[in-house]
């Protein structure tokens, strides 16, 4: 069954194949916002904020695993045909939290980073799943887009005090990780960006396959030449063990079906899509895969 009632404009070709496929998403930088266009579509109110992320956002993913989105002007273009058939500019902003964030999301995923900015700022006082995202989209848009360090290294020790590691977030601050870490080999800060690695991933427990864990592979060439890789590999190690425990753990430990079902609707389907939870996927289901994953190339990596 398809999601839209009613093709019209630019629309009209677009599947909507919902396949989720581990992307990483195309960050909002300044000089991307000056590519944002206008869709030629009079369509708007055809779909809800949330089921205009959750289409944009599974059609994204499947195109960026495609190699179709190659550039920001690319994802502004895959994006923006969802944004016609939508209220873009509700007054008053949704009051219903799910709806709130897809706005924001929708802004953020085509480079507007002011008014993203503005609706993750108002559920930065949320400690649900989604007052982690927008913390994390917070400090993406003023790191990046608003070139704001200082105050994004005060949110990353805010948000670390504030949310303890989850199952259900795989990320934390870890994008903010890779973005000052690379900062600091550019400018060849070495022993900084090596330091700034290493005590996130000491810092992160083998709870989870989370991001931390794999933050090496952003960096291969930069930390084989730092004469320091042999440290990076050593604190992965220890963790390599802690999660192959984990791994045997969850054999044979399982949560309950209430438990599964509660912690879907916690969110809504673009959270979990961006998450690489399939629908239909438990949790549980997609993060043992993830871990499996994880535990190769890792094996990989330090053996």
């Amino acid at each position: 069954m398809s999601l839209i009632p009613k093709m019209c404009g630019p629309m009209a070709s677009v599947p909507l194949r919902w396949v989720v496929l581990a992307a990483i998403l195309v960050p909002i930088s300044a000089s991307a916002t000056a590519q944002s266009t206008e869709p030629d579509c009079q369509c708007a109110g055809v779909l809800s904020l949330v089921d205009a992320a959750d289409a944009a956002v599974a059609e994204l993913f499947e195109a960026r695993a495609a190699g179709i989105i190659r550039s920001g002007s690319d994802q502004v273009e895959l994006v923006g045909k969802y944004r016609a058939l939508i209220d873009f500019n509700p007054d008053p902003p949704p009051s219903d939290p799910f709806e709130h964030a897809a706005l924001g999301e929708l802004n953020f995923l085509t480079f507007r980073p002011r008014e993203a900015d503005l609706l993750f700022a108002a559920l930065l006082d949320r400690d649900d799943l989604i007052g982690r995202l927008a913390w994390q989209r917070a400090m993406q848009i003023r790191r990046q887009a608003f070139e704001r360090p200082d105050e994004v290294r005060t949110m990353m020790r805010d948000y670390q005090a504030r949310f303890a590691p989850n199952e259900a977030d795989m990320f934390g601050v870890t994008q903010q990780v890779v973005g000052f870490a690379g900062g600091h080999f550019a400018s060849g800060e070495t022993d900084e960006a090596i330091d700034l690695i290493v005590d996130h991933i000491t810092a992160t427990p083998a709870t989870a396959p989370f991001r931390a864990f794999s933050i090496y592979r952003f960096f291969p060439e930069e930390i084989a030449a730092s004469g320091r890789e042999s440290e990076v590999k050593s604190v992965l190690a220890s963790k390599l063990v802690t999660l192959r425990s984990l791994r045997r753990d969850w054999d044979i430990q399982s949560r309950n079906a209430d438990e599964e079902l509660a912690l879907r609707a916690s969110a809504p389907e673009w959270y979990w899509t961006q998450q690489r939870v399939a629908p239909g996927q438990t949790l549980r289901a997609a993060r043992v895969e993830q871990l499996d994953q994880l535990i190769e190339q890792l094996s990989d990596y330090v053996e």
